[in-house]
């Protein structure tokens, strides 16, 4: 597949938000992005498989929709366009199912792409409404993987996400927020002042126009983009049909070696939702059941990517 270029990812990820569609099957139907892209407004309208009214309001939306434009109102925003094949896109991701056709970021972004190639990259995500054990442990494993050189991934969600992102920025460490909506988006407002630190040690991404406002389909979607940047998740109490799991279960599939593993205290938490409490490790080629805790979870993180890299990551993993 060859990749877009930045006007052209700018423009689908305009037309996306101006039509409110996902646009994702309409470019598997037309043979790929690039082609998506190409179409005419007719060959945009049957591939979304409207007519009538409908059709005519595709057709001029696709009229309207500039790639240059498009990218130039990007750019003004303060954020960059990393289209699907091109540079900086990061090849973990072009790999999952329906890649983003762009992500749109803001922050430290020269240093967060070399750092996705040559750091582990861990995604680490679980409930909003978590317990204080599980939001302490949350914390103290992203800092002891941000110490020792991983990338911490997560949602910015409140919860588990944030506490993950809290204690890689407590270490010093990079970490990286994937967002369910347009980067223009103050969602949620709780992590305001979280985010602002965060685009100062990292970045924060996302495949949607910067106007495009949260919906609950979207949050989802925005899953496996987390899952496709990892090279491990951890799920820090979640329930049954949570997302957390969603996102486990997008990297189980786009892993073709892999053993999970799932360690469980059963419980109700304050709400009365059944959940687990640091429930799932999931590693490429990992082959053995281990449950571990804390700085013994970290440093297995941590030396399974270097006997994957043949590198050293940290030298110090001994504590």
């Amino acid at each position: 597949m060859s990749g877009l270029t930045p006007q052209e990812a700018a423009g689908l990820t305009r037309l996306a938000f101006l039509l409110g569609r996902d646009l994702q099957r309409p470019a598997r139907m037309l043979g790929g992005p690039r082609a998506l892209w190409g179409a005419s407004g007719a060959d945009l309208a049957a591939a979304l498989r409207v007519a009538g009214a409908d059709a005519v309001t595709v057709r001029g939306v696709r009229a309207r929709v500039d790639g240059r434009e498009a990218l130039s109102l990007v750019r003004a925003q303060g954020l960059r366009v990393l289209p699907l094949g091109g540079d900086g896109y990061p090849a973990r991701l072009a790999q999952v199912y329906d890649p983003p056709f762009a992500l749109l970021a803001s922050g430290a972004i020269d240093d967060l792409t070399g750092a996705l190639a040559e750091r582990p990259v861990i995604a680490v995500v679980g409930s909003r409404r978590a317990t204080a054990p599980a939001r302490a442990f949350a914390r103290g494993l992203a800092a002891g993987l941000a110490e020792r050189g991983a990338v911490i991934i997560s949602g910015l969600a409140r919860g588990i996400d944030a506490e993950a992102h809290q204690g890689a920025l407590e270490a010093d460490g990079l970490t990286v927020a994937v967002l369910g909506c347009g980067a223009a988006s103050a969602y949620p407002r709780a992590n305001r002042d979280l985010r602002a630190r965060i685009e100062r040690h990292g970045a924060v991404a996302s495949e949607y126009w910067p106007q495009t406002p949260p919906a609950p389909w979207r949050f989802p979607a925005r899953n496996r983009i987390v899952s496709g940047l990892a090279h491990a998740v951890v799920v820090v109490e979640a329930a049954g049909r949570s997302g957390a799991l969603i996102t486990a279960g997008l990297f189980l599939v786009g892993e073709s070696a892999l053993s999970a593993y799932l360690s469980t205290t059963e419980r109700f938490s304050v709400f009365g939702a059944f959940q687990f409490f640091v429930v799932l490790i999931v590693w490429m080629y990992y082959s053995s059941l281990v449950v571990l805790w804390g700085a013994e979870l970290t440093r297995l993180l941590v030396l399974r990517f270097e006997e994957r890299r043949g590198g050293v990551v940290s030298a110090d993993v001994s504590t």
